[in-house]
């Protein structure tokens, strides 16, 4: 039986807590498996705003059907923070959330090229510097994902804190006040 009691630090290296961000705990694997559950329905959701119905042949523009902070709150910020507290990863659920939590950055990153419904954030959305930033986010999410093929933390840990970091925090330096 799964009996993890161990604190998953959201950091920048294993061990480390980042200042002022939530720990994560697993105490059991009811927990655990209940935060795998919430990251599959995060997905689930995002796909049902991803889909796009038009009739045969009709051509339709997609429209973002969120704001940036509304995709920020109920995806990417749940989903980093999983990627960042991921420690001592012993069990094959474990690495499947891990996988969850990357699969939905890379689908939120997605939704934020588009910019979001809110002012002037798809114009914002097509700066350059916004579509860099989106696309290390991929990136990063990609080499996640391949740290958890091979069940290698210290490449999930390089991934996340290394790749993943960096252009989450340039993003809200950059666009967070506006």
């Amino acid at each position: 039986m799964f009996n993890l009691i161990a604190k998953i630090e959201v950091g920048f290296s294993r061990g480390e807590s980042a200042k002022g961000l939530p720990s994560v705990y697993y105490r059991n694997e009811k927990t655990m498996f209940n935060s795998v559950k919430n990251s599959i329905a995060r997905l689930k959701i995002l796909g049902c705003i991803i889909l796009v119905f038009s009739p045969a042949g009709a051509a339709t523009a997609v429209e973002p059907l969120l704001t940036v902070k509304q995709i920020m709150n109920a995806v990417i910020t749940p989903s980093t923070n999983t990627i960042w507290g991921a420690y001592q990863l012993e069990t094959d659920a474990q690495w499947k959330e891990i996988e969850s939590a990357a699969l939905a950055v890379i689908a939120g990153a997605n939704l934020l090229q588009m910019g979001g419904r809110g002012g002037d954030e798809a114009v914002i959305a097509q700066q350059a510097q916004w579509q860099r930033f989106t696309g290390q986010m991929v990136a990063a999410s990609e080499k996640v994902l391949a740290a958890v093929a091979v069940k290698d933390e210290e490449a999930l840990s390089a991934a996340g804190n290394d790749d993943l970091y960096p252009p989450c925090e340039s993003c809200h330096q950059a666009y967070q006040s506006k």
